[in-house]
């Protein structure tokens, strides 16, 4: 299980949602030793040369503390016309340090970028909405994840695989009868759904066993954090999702796929609206199963 990943779609779900999180600071116990902490103020090791719209208004930062990594969320808002502030995004990420890089999604009034700096093992999302006369910017930096360098599950590269081997059995497994295959995990212990989980719009696959259920909120958007089991495959999973989220007025704005991991962003249909769905889909522990995080976002009802 990617605990990281499943971190940074709860972040990205704030982020592309341009949550404003200013005011006195306070943090959101994620349990597990996890965490997301909201300040007005960038943390230290923000970037200096990361392009911000000459006047925007800062309305603070959510970072995540996990045993695996970290990641910043931070917005800011603007009066000015969303056109000029998208071609301020797209001249500086053309011509400075910090480039667009991968999916680029665009509407008339929402865009997203994949953002890497050489060098620089962190990657950015960014993405600009235009809603109720202003435009609001996001940006979402993480290490390692998605960006190609580092490993976000936390192995640096150097440990040997299980084949060749230390030595050192794996404290996760049991020994089995010797026929050199890996026992499948168990499954993880069934938990409700929140019961203001929005389940009439975001439909899970057939025979989904939730195995963790959160929920938080905060400037007047609701987030909801699920971890789910499903007995298919990563790309049917998939698939699920892209056919069923259009039909609740859904549309994908992000896309990506590393290692046979799918990562997807979905935001409401033309691009209005403070409500987003990401997910994370890939291989589980346990054998025949498909792993997926899901982060909902939406206004607080």
């Amino acid at each position: 299980m990617n605990r990281y990943m499943a971190l940074l779609t709860a972040i990205l779900a704030i982020g592309l949602s341009a949550v404003a999180c200013g005011g006195d600071d306070k943090t959101i116990d994620l349990g597990d030793g996890n965490s997301i902490s909201a300040g007005d103020d960038l943390p230290d090791d923000w970037p200096d040369d990361f392009p911000v719209y000459d006047g925007a208004d800062f309305q603070g930062a959510l970072t995540t503390n996990t045993d695996e990594g970290d990641g910043t969320s931070a917005s800011w808002t603007t009066g000015d016309d969303y056109d000029e502030v998208r071609s301020f995004y797209e001249n500086e990420l053309d011509q400075g340090p910090w480039k667009a890089s991968g999916t680029i999604s665009s509407t008339s009034d929402f865009t997203t970028w994949n953002v890497t700096k050489d060098g620089d093992d962190r990657a950015a999302f960014l993405s600009i909405t235009q809603s109720d006369g202003e435009v609001l910017i996001a940006v979402t930096l993480v290490t390692g994840a998605l960006s190609g360098d580092g490993d976000p599950s936390g192995n640096d590269g150097d440990d040997p695989t299980p084949d060749e081997g230390s030595g050192d059995e794996d404290p996760t497994a049991e020994s089995d009868s010797g026929d050199g295959d890996a026992p499948s995990a168990e499954l993880p212990d069934e938990v409700d759904l929140d019961e203001d989980f929005p389940s009439d719009t975001v439909k899970l696959p057939d025979g989904a066993r939730v195995t963790s259920s959160s929920s938080f909120s905060g400037s007047g958007i609701e987030t909801h954090v699920l971890e789910v089991y499903v007995d298919d495959s990563v790309e049917d999973v998939a698939q699920f999702f892209e056919d069923e989220l259009p039909n609740e007025g859904y549309a994908q704005t992000f896309t990506s796929t590393t290692d046979g991991e799918v990562f997807a962003s979905y935001g409401p249909e033309g691009g209005t609206g403070q409500e987003s769905v990401l997910l994370v889909i890939s291989d589980s522990d346990v054998e025949g199963y498909t792993l997926v995080n899901l982060t909902v976002s939406r206004p607080q009802q």
